[in-house]
């Protein structure tokens, strides 16, 4: 497992990067839009403040393989989130076009 202190410095770039891609489009987008790309960039802010803080207290502390697997959950979670947000942040990117 790679340490907590990495595994938070990349949660913190995947959302940096998405964070800078919402406010990227939103400054192109319409009036309509701004308040569905507000609502996404609330999602995204409370995927990384949640897990950032999931990170800190896995389950099972003193289980090696619970621990392990808490994590594997986490990461897949996280992941999953992430690429719903992505696939929804497309249809912005799209109608800009």
């Amino acid at each position: 497992m790679a340490s907590r202190r990495k595994l938070k410095k990349g949660i913190k770039e995947i959302t940096d990067f998405l964070i800078d891609d919402i406010l990227f489009i939103s400054l192109d987008a319409k009036d309509e839009e701004l308040a569905a790309l507000e609502l996404l960039l609330n999602r995204v802010v409370d995927l990384h403040d949640d897990t950032i803080a999931k990170i800190g207290a896995p389950d099972g502390a003193k289980n090696p393989q619970l621990v392990k697997k808490f994590y594997a959950d986490l990461k897949a979670k996280y992941n999953e989130e992430i690429e719903a947000v992505e696939s929804e942040l497309e249809k912005y990117i799209n109608l800009n076009k």
